[in-house]
């Protein structure tokens, strides 16, 4: 299978490129487009912005929203060089820390895609501040595309800047602030052997994570890999049940159908407590309604594709056939108007054993298996089974337990009590084929530069 990545490229000649930072930001993200799934004659640049609101109640929030949408929508559409249309609409529940919706927030984008660049700028910098901006993609055509797989930092990234500093006069900016630079590349991976790139960072799965690490390898370059996980939850017997089932949920993350390589897709429960927390986690999993993202109602969404969908129901079913008790979930939506879409219930298994699939396996989907436990060395020695080591999840009232568990798991995230919070500061990453490097901390930073210690002999001149 050839892999499909968006790998963040740092790059000497890129860091040289785009030195010049301007005093307002304006694009949080710049990717530049080096393989597309259909041919385009000349090149095309899409910008993306969108509107955002946050407030308690998630009808108000659509109306004002969708009136935002529509009223951009009409404006920018008098435009006909430009194609003008609706991006990605989100719907997020806001939690509190005992996992307790408090507030909602809304996001919608608004796509502008033309050849002609000027007219793009101009229409975009027209729709401000109403709409934010957040993102350019540069498409290339097949011609550019092949030279700047052949020279990617060299005339394919000056040709790009020359393009992304008009872009941004046009919007009246003097320069821009650059987030991040994005390429996209599928099979063969030019950019990352070539040997301007002085690192790779990709956020991806396992194979993908392999393809990079071969592409770089010719030219030993170093790089910063997050990948899959299959990540416990551990509760031990003293753990309160509602607290477990809360973590247990709350660390699926079902709001994002599951997405996400850090949930905590396998929950192994001590037996003395287990079947209050299978009932208490059925109970909170009710609360999960896939649908449209503009259905106030929604409260999950879709699977990213077809394919993965399909991947997620072969999941359910090897379950289904290898003896695991379905607790809920484990089909499609009856809804007639989500039949179109990628849409699963929130599944949750229980009875499952190391064995099967659900527990070896990343699905990366809404899908929790819960497995039942006594004896704790036999229960760590199931969490270590696996090839992934990202985050872990440990519940117990005892601090010398948590710790001891804490030391024993193979993850390289723990938490005590808490499930799935990030902090500033605090190094994230995975060990095993989770990935290598750690991200959201002073080392993260530090991975993008390089040491160098230089050694200084002073003499005393006589006299």
């Amino acid at each position: 299978m050839r892999p499909n990545l968006v790998v963040a490229v740092l790059a000497l000649a890129a860091a040289s490129a785009f030195a010049q930072a301007p005093q307002q930001p304006f694009f949080n993200v710049i990717t530049l487009e080096t393989s597309a799934t259909a041919d385009v004659p000349t090149d095309t640049l899409t910008v993306t912005l969108f509107v955002e609101e946050q407030g308690p109640d998630p009808g108000q929030l659509a109306s004002r929203v969708n009136a935002r949408l529509d009223d951009a929508l009409a404006r920018a559409k008098k435009e006909p060089r430009v194609e003008a249309r609706s991006g990605n609409y989100q719907t997020t529940p806001i939690y509190d820390r005992a996992n307790q919706i408090t507030g909602w927030r809304i996001r919608a984008d608004v796509v502008l895609e033309s050849r002609d660049f000027k007219a793009v700028a101009a229409l975009a910098g027209a729709l401000q501040p109403a709409l934010k901006l957040w993102s350019m993609t540069f498409s290339l055509s097949r011609g550019a595309r092949e030279a700047a797989e052949a020279t990617l930092l060299t005339e394919a990234l000056a040709k790009f800047q020359e393009k992304a500093r008009a872009v941004a006069k046009g919007l009246g900016f003097p320069g821009y602030v650059l987030g991040q630079i994005n390429v996209r590349s599928e099979g063969p991976m030019p950019p990352i052997a070539h040997r301007g790139v002085a690192m790779v960072a990709l956020i991806g799965s396992v194979p993908a994570g392999r393809a990079v690490m071969r592409a770089a390898s010719d030219t030993v370059k170093p790089l910063l890999l997050e990948l899959g996980g299959k990540n416990a939850l551990i509760a031990y017997p003293d753990a309160d049940p509602d607290d477990v089932a809360a973590g247990a949920v709350g660390g699926m993350n079902f709001t994002w159908c599951g997405q996400s390589c850090g949930s905590t897709s396998r929950a192994f429960v001590h037996h003395a407590i287990y079947d209050t927390v299978i009932e208490r986690v059925k109970a909170r999993v009710a609360a999960f309604r896939p649908g449209l993202a503009t259905d106030p109602a929604t409260t999950m969404g879709a699977i990213v594709s077809a394919a993965q969908l399909e991947r997620v129901l072969g999941y359910i079913e090897s379950a289904r056939s290898e003896g695991a008790r379905l607790v809920c979930g484990g089909n499609r939506p009856s809804d007639p108007a989500l039949r179109r879409g990628f849409f699963v219930e929130p599944t949750v298994f229980c009875d499952v054993t190391q064995s099967m699939r659900i527990a070896r396996e990343e699905i990366f989907g809404p899908v929790l298996a819960i497995m039942p436990w006594a004896d704790e060395a036999q229960m760590l020695q199931q969490v270590n089974a696996v090839d992934y080591g990202l985050t872990c999840s440990i519940w117990t009232r005892d601090l010398d337990t948590a710790l001891r568990t804490a030391a024993s798991v193979q993850a390289g995230y723990v938490w005590i009590n808490e499930v799935g919070r990030h902090f500033l500061g605090a190094p994230f990453g995975g060990v095993k084929q989770s990935g290598l490097g750690r991200e959201e901390c002073l080392a993260e930073l530090l991975a993008f530069t390089q040491e160098k210690n230089i050694h200084v002999r002073l003499t005393r001149r006589a006299g």
